[in-house]
């Protein structure tokens, strides 16, 4: 390895980190393995030298200013550029090129492809990406058998609360709604896919005589609205079940079927009216590792674009967990 030791020293913004994050110079001293004296006349030199309040200190805990936030916030990027140098440097020395395997389910992952293999290659060139374009139950399949190293997944709230077998990082929340077209007498009733009103199953049975077309069994929002008008014995006039998302959304824009959607889907048919109903899952979506996994830089990465890419065309179904918020405040983002 040709780069043992930093290209820029930054050793002082480790220090004004720690502090920061641990709010006490002997806690922060104990994490750096230096002497509080040395932290101390460090952030006395600091503030000497800025001109700039950072901290303010009561009973020895210290708390950031508004300036201390903003240097915090450009310290990690600055800790985060060198990272992502030395990545890239190492990267050169390799005589052969890694290799990411990526699993992703039809139509939404090629959104997601298409956005992030561009920023990826530029920060490893050298990477080959080799991607698996299959349902999310196969995609899960391989993913336990090692075929694959990560996958974009799609999971509802009880498997999210269940000791499932998977490592998962989850970016976005959204309900499965219902969508009731102009001619139907609830029309009036419904509200939009980000107020949607609220609607009782005995209301929902009444529907049965409705024209519906319904997502197939076989795919994430088919499986889960399936599973819940069996849970209530429903039945409906299904006259078209569909695996294709488009298919779905296109047949429900003419306005001549009811049927269910996600949140994201439905922000793009205000033409319809929408119901949020009683005991419907609600969906994750996010990417999943094998238990145990470790992720590397790349992966990293490769999460933060796709909470950018998501952020960027609509923020609205942004709920990202605690072990996404971790990485994204490694790249400065203030995901609140």
């Amino acid at each position: 390895m040709l780069f043992r030791r930093r290209l820029v020293n930054t050793l002082h913004y480790d220090y004004f980190i720690a502090i920061a994050e641990n709010k006490t110079l002997s806690q922060a001293a104990r994490t750096l393995h230096v002497s509080q004296s040395v932290l101390s006349r460090y952030l006395k030199n600091l503030e000497e030298e800025t001109g700039i309040r950072l901290f303010l200190t009561s009973s020895g805990c210290y708390t950031l200013t508004q300036a201390g936030q903003i240097y915090l916030k450009s310290a990690r990027k600055i800790q985060l550029l060198q990272s992502q140098l030395h990545q890239k440097l190492a990267l050169l020395e390799q005589d052969s090129p890694n290799e990411v395997r990526f699993g992703i389910p039809p139509i939404r992952g090629g959104a997601a492809l298409a956005y992030i293999y561009p920023y990826l290659l530029e920060q490893y060139p050298y990477i080959q990406v080799s991607v698996t374009n299959e349902g999310s139950a196969s995609l899960h399949e391989k993913l336990l058998a090692h075929q694959l190293d990560f996958i974009l997944l799609m999971i509802d709230d009880c498997e999210l609360q269940r000791k499932y077998d998977y490592l998962f990082f989850s970016l976005e929340q959204k309900q499965i709604l219902l969508g009731i077209p102009s001619f139907h007498p609830l029309y009036d009733k419904g509200g939009t896919a980000t107020a949607p009103a609220a609607l009782s199953v005995s209301e929902l049975s009444a529907m049965e005589d409705a024209p519906f077309i319904l997502p197939d069994i076989g795919t994430v929002i088919g499986e889960r609205v399936s599973r819940f008008l069996e849970q209530n014995h429903l039945k409906f006039n299904i006259q078209l079940k569909t695996s294709n998302r488009l298919t779905n959304e296109h047949l429900l824009a003419e306005g001549s079927y009811a049927g269910f959607l996600d949140e994201a889907s439905a922000f793009g048919l205000p033409q319809l009216h929408y119901f949020s109903l009683p005991g419907m899952p609600t969906l994750f979506e996010g990417f999943a590792f094998r238990k145990g996994h470790v992720l590397t830089p790349m992966e990293k990465f490769f999460i933060y674009l796709e909470y950018r890419r998501l952020h960027q065309a609509n923020s609205a179904f942004l709920c990202p967990d605690e072990n996404t918020r971790q990485i994204l405040r490694e790249y400065g983002e203030d995901c609140l």
